[in-house]
Order: C-alpha cells, then structure tokens, then sequence
C-alpha cells in the first residue's frame, strides 16, 4: 500500500471543554478496503483523561492517563483486534517522570 493508493478523509469536533470525537475513513484504491475509526477523549479531571478508538475492522483501543504534573504522569493501555489474524490483545503501562 502506498501513500498514493490511499484516501483519508478526517473528522474532529470538540463537543466542550473535556470531550472531543475524531473519526477517519480511509480507502485503499487498489483493493478497494475501506475502514472507518472513530473515537473520543474525555477529561474525567484536570489531572485524567480517557481515550478509547473503534474501527470497522475489529480493533478496539483504550487508554487511561493520569498526571498531576505535566512532565509526570503514568498512563494504563488495552488493545485488542479481534478481527485480525493473530486476534491478540495488548496492555500497556508507561509512567513518565520528567523534570
């Protein structure tokens, strides 16, 4: 798949001051696949924010991210594609300590 074989087209609105939605189409010309991704992101406080993304072809992300200081914070992750052809599932963890 090349950068000329494919359309994207994107979609961003921020529905207040702690949610915003996102969704992308993209199609691949030559094999003519389309897949559409949406997601969101909340802020639950000023320090937490959740993310979560779904796309049609059967993966499932979500991320948890709390930080009381910019530069620090630690974020808690899941994926998962239940579709693909290993159909595995992922979970991450990241903690950031900056100055």
């Amino acid at each position: 798949m090349e950068n000329a074989d494919v359309l994207t087209a994107t979609y961003h609105q921020k529905l207040d001051e702690t949610t915003s939605i996102a969704a992308k189409v993209q199609r691949v010309l030559s094999s003519n696949d389309s897949t559409l991704t949406a997601g969101f992101s909340h802020s639950l406080d000023p320090n937490t924010t959740v993310k979560a993304k779904l796309s049609s072809d059967g993966a499932v992300s979500v991320l948890l991210r709390y930080g009381p200081k910019p530069r620090c914070y630690v974020a808690f992750s899941a994926d998962s594609n239940s579709q693909g052809p290993q159909k595995d599932t992922k979970f991450g963890l990241c903690v950031a300590l900056g100055a």
